[in-house]
């Protein structure tokens, strides 16, 4: 079985101490897994000049009506950029739900860590300061 995964956390932020703070997984909190979601999520297609094609298209759809069309294409496009870019755990569409709060758009996404065969959720804001 894995140790689990470990790696710089989501947002970027220093420590009290000063150093980075990191962020890691185990068998039953993911933490780090859910951060590198909302960082693919968050991050539009041909913002990163290393990868350009790091991200989602999400964006394309955060101002059209909120309705069924929308919510459809929305999770469409958050399976395609975990597919791609998440490859530690494993999604179906039906495992995801958008939906409104307020005035924001969230999106719970239930997955799988592919390692520790183990069911997880993570909540996205779509759009705000803290998500896409």
């Amino acid at each position: 079985m894995s140790t689990g995964y470990n790696g710089i956390s989501f947002p970027f932020r220093i420590g009290n101490k000063g150093g980075v703070v990191m962020s890691s997984t185990s068998l039953l909190e993911v933490p780090h897994i859910v951060e590198s979601i909302a960082q693919i999520l968050g991050t539009h297609i041909g913002e990163r000049v290393m990868e350009l094609d790091f991200g989602s298209g999400i964006d394309t759809q955060i101002f059209e009506p909120n309705d069924t069309t929308t919510h459809n294409l929305i999770k469409y496009e958050i399976l395609q950029a975990l597919k791609k870019w998440e490859p530690r755990v494993e999604v179906k569409q039906e495992d995801i739900t958008v939906f409104q709060q307020d005035e924001k758009i969230y999106a719970r996404i239930e997955f799988v860590v592919i390692s520790y065969q183990t069911k997880h959720t993570a909540v996205v804001e779509l759009g705000g300061e803290n998500g896409v």
